[in-house]
């Protein structure tokens, strides 16, 4: 099941429903999600569509993070679609690239001073657009 949720990509495998017995849950007085509808029934979707790079948890929690980017940029049209349903999807792509933007950004930014230890390689990254002194340490 957590396969088939983590696969549920939007719009065309989402999203993944799980029902749950409710008599399985510990409820806990005071959470907000532990009651009806949410203890018999989750409609899950991709991790990606919060945090594409699953970065959140291991950031708060590590000092040292890898971080490797399979998300491409997203390219030009030279021919935008202009029905609403394509026109629609687009808006969402560009809307999704400019968080993975800010978030490539910060991560780069807490490297650079020192907040962090740890390295970013993705899909279409040129190297030299970092100007570091090298790629490696000990490369020329």
């Amino acid at each position: 099941m957590a396969v088939a949720a983590s696969s549920a990509f939007p719009p065309v495998l989402s999203p993944a429903v799980v029902k749950f017995d409710e008599k399985a849950w510990k409820k806990t007085q005071g959470a907000d999600l532990h009651r009806e509808p949410f203890t018999t029934r989750a409609v899950l979707s991709d991790g990606g569509v919060y945090d594409n790079l699953g970065l959140e948890t291991a950031w708060k929690n590590f000092s040292e993070v890898l971080i490797s980017d399979a998300g491409a940029k997203l390219a030009p049209e030279e021919e935008p679609k202009e029905d609403w349903a394509r026109y629609a999807c687009r808006v969402l792509d560009l809307i999704d690239n400019q968080v993975r933007s800010l978030r490539k950004r910060q991560v780069i930014e807490s490297f650079k001073k020192g907040l962090k230890k740890g390295a970013y390689w993705g899909i279409r990254t040129n190297i030299a657009d970092y100007q570091l002194p090298s790629a490696l340490p000990g490369c020329e």
